[in-house]
C-alpha cells in the first residue's frame, strides 16, 4: 500500500473515530442547550418572564433573550438562534409572506399602543410637517400609517416617520427629535407622564382593529419538539391566567423586568388586554390590509399557507 493511501486511510479513520466520541448536541431545553425565547420590553409580553420558572417545574431549562424590535426576534428564531419568540403579528405576517419559516401558536395581547405627541398639537391632522417615531415594520408603524391616512395625510408626504424603537421614543420625544411617536406599552403612558406628551390617539379603529402580537416558533422545531411547543403555550396561558387574577404581580414584575416606575406600569395596563386566543380571521384581515397599504404584494400575500401560519392546536 502507497503511502499515500496509508495517510488517506488513516484520516478517514481517524474522523470516524471522532465522530464515534464528539458528543451528540444536547436536546432543546436541556441545561447546556437550553430554550431561548426572544422578547421585548412590551406591556403585552410581560408573560415572558414568568416562562423559564413555570418550564423548570416541567423540567425544560428556558432562557429569555431580549431584542428591541418584532423583526429582530423573528429573525432570530427563522434563524435557529432562537427557538420561541414574542412579536408583533404585522411582522410575522410579513416575514411569512415573504418565506421565512415562522408560525403563530398563541396570542399575546389586544391593544397596548398609543400615539404621544406634543401638547400643542391638537389632533391628527396637526402632525403635518411633523416628525413622528415608529419602529418600521411593527404593528405599531402599521397603525400609525392606518391613523395618517384615516385622517387624511399622506405618510409619505405629509410627514416624516423616523424608524426608532419603542423604548427610545420617549427619550428622543423628550429631546424633540421627534413631535411625536406611536410606542407600545408602557414606553407610551411613559411618555405622557415624564416627558408632557399628550394621547393624540388610541388606534384601535382603523382596519387594523386591536389585534396586536403573538408567540411564534417554526415549522421544523414543532415537528422536532411537539411537546416543548405545548409545554411553552401551556405556560403562557397559565401566566396569563395567573396576571388576570393578580393584577398588583402585572405592576410589580413590570417595575422588575422592565425598570420603569410603578405609577407607569399600573396606569399602562387600562390600554392593554392579555390574552393567548388565537383569530386566525383578524390576522387575515391585517394581512389584506397590509396589502391595501402597500407593505406586502398581492402575490406575497397570495403564497401565505394559512394552514403552517397558524397553528392553534396547542390551545385546543
Amino acid at each position: 500500500m502507497s503511502v499515500s493511501r496509508r495517510k488517506m486511510l488513516g484520516g478517514i479513520a481517524a474522523v470516524a473515530s471522532a465522530s464515534l466520541i464528539r458528543p451528540a448536541q444536547a436536546q432543546v431545553g436541556s441545561a447546556s442547550n437550553p430554550l431561548m425565547i426572544a422578547t421585548g420590553r412590551f406591556h403585552g409580553f410581560l408573560p415572558a418572564y414568568q416562562l423559564p420558572d413555570r418550564l423548570k417545574a416541567l423540567g425544560i431549562t428556558a432562557k429569555i433573550v431580549e431584542f428591541p424590535t418584532a423583526t429582530e426576534r423573528l429573525e432570530a428564531v427563522a434563524a435557529g438562534y432562537a427557538q420561541v419568540s414574542y412579536a408583533g403579528l404585522t411582522a410575522s405576517t410579513i416575514l411569512r409572506a415573504r418565506g421565512k419559516d415562522v408560525v403563530v401558536v398563541a396570542s399575546t395581547n389586544e391593544k397596548g399602543r398609543a400615539l404621544v405627541a406634543s401638547p400643542d398639537i391638537a389632533d391628527v391632522k396637526g402632525l403635518k410637517g411633523k416628525k413622528i417615531g415608529a419602529a418600521f415594520g411593527s404593528i405599531e408603524h402599521i397603525t400609525l400609517v392606518a391613523t395618517l391616512k384615516k385622517a387624511g395625510l399622506d405618510p409619505q408626504r405629509d410627514v416624516q416617520i423616523v424608524n426608532i424603537p419603542a423604548t427610545d421614543q420617549p427619550v428622543a420625544f423628550s429631546s424633540k427629535s421627534l413631535d411625536a411617536f406611536m410606542a407600545f406599552e408602557p414606553w407610551a403612558t411613559f411618555g405622557v407622564q415624564r416627558f408632557g406628551g399628550k394621547v393624540l390617539a388610541y388606534p384601535y379603529d382603523t382596519a387594523v382593529g386591536a389585534i396586536d402580537s403573538g408567540i411564534e416558533t417554526n415549522e421544523k422545531f414543532i415537528a422536532e419538539n411537539r411537546n416543548i411547543v405545548s409545554a411553552v403555550v401551556k405556560a403562557h396561558v397559565a401566566a396569563v391566567e395567573f396576571y388576570r387574577g393578580n393584577l398588583d404581580a402585572v405592576v410589580k414584575e413590570g417595575v422588575q423586568n422592565y425598570k420603569v416606575p410603578e405609577e407607569i406600569m399600573r396606569e399602562s395596563m387600562k390600554n392593554i388586554d392579555l390574552t393567548y386566543s388565537i383569530k386566525q380571521d383578524q390576522i387575515q384581515a391585517l394581512a389584506s390590509f397590509l396589502v391595501e397599504l402597500g407593505f406586502l404584494k398581492a402575490d406575497e400575500f397570495q403564497r401565505i399557507d394559512w394552514s403552517k401560519f397558524v397553528n392553534a392546536s396547542f390551545l385546543t
